[in-house]
């Protein structure tokens, strides 16, 4: 099964921070955002993986980076959310 698996996309993946990782010692909410590293693992290596937000400020970022074994020469694309009427 895993060999068909040819990338993964995880949206709203701002959630791996706010729902899967414990937080001044409250039980997690969504315990799978926080085990995606250990399904990330399965994958064959080189499997793309995209973690996609529009609300990823640079606290979270860097933990979702380190959480998902994210490579530092990762590409990061940034676009405002600012849109005039």
């Amino acid at each position: 099964f895993r060999n068909r698996i040819s990338r993964v996309h995880v949206d709203e993946a701002h959630n791996i921070f706010t729902a899967g990782l414990p937080h001044h010692g409250e039980a997690v909410f969504r315990p799978a955002y926080g085990k995606l590293a250990e399904f990330r693992v399965l994958l064959p290596k080189g499997t793309p993986f995209q973690a996609l937000s529009a609300t990823l400020p640079p606290h979270i970022l860097s933990t979702i980076t380190r959480e998902l074994m994210i490579s530092p020469n990762h590409e990061a694309l940034r676009l405002s959310s600012n849109r005039p009427n």
